[in-house]
């Protein structure tokens, strides 16, 4: 190898470092950041507590509300039948 590949190396390889420097106190910016607990943020609702009995059954509909309509005889019916 020749000196200027040699010095050329060598000028990457601090370059190299002083990035890897710099990344490592961005990872070490993202732990401390991730290791302290904020809480949930502000538009976060709380959990609603669970009742502490269950609920009995549901209530069933009055009769005067149940009623549908019903089936009326049709008015007339036709038959298709296919021409030979």
């Amino acid at each position: 190898m020749s000196a200027e590949g040699i010095q050329a190396l060598l000028t990457e390889q601090e370059r190299l470092n002083v990035e890897n420097a710099a990344l490592r106190g961005q990872v070490a910016r993202l732990a401390e950041l991730e290791q302290r607990n904020a809480g949930p943020p502000a538009f976060v609702k709380p959990d609603r507590p669970k009742p502490g009995e269950p609920k009995g059954p549901r209530k069933k509909r009055a009769a005067e509300h149940n009623t549908s309509r019903k089936r009326a005889e049709p008015t007339r019916i036709e038959r298709h039948v296919l021409a030979n």
